[in-house]
């Protein structure tokens, strides 16, 4: 088996004060309490404003499924 070449990060010791950044701690959360209850309020305005904008057509009962006609006032 061939050996390679020495180079310069032969010389770096292996437990030497510098590390590489994948070594690093990893950060803490950034999000706090309040940042996550406006993301969790936002994402559900988006969805109501999603289903309103649907229509009618998309109701609980499914696409498919007649709906009720409209009745108008009772005849005399």
């Amino acid at each position: 088996m061939s050996v390679p070449a020495r180079d310069e990060f032969d010389d770096v010791p292996e437990g030497g004060p510098r590390q590489g950044a994948h070594r690093a701690e990893p950060a803490a959360a950034r999000v706090g309490a309040g940042e996550l209850t406006a993301i969790v309020l936002a994402g559900a305005l988006t969805l109501g404003v999603g289903a309103w904008a649907a229509g009618p057509g998309l109701g609980a009962a499914g696409p498919g499924v007649p709906r009720p006609a409209a009745t108008g006032p009772a005849a005399p």
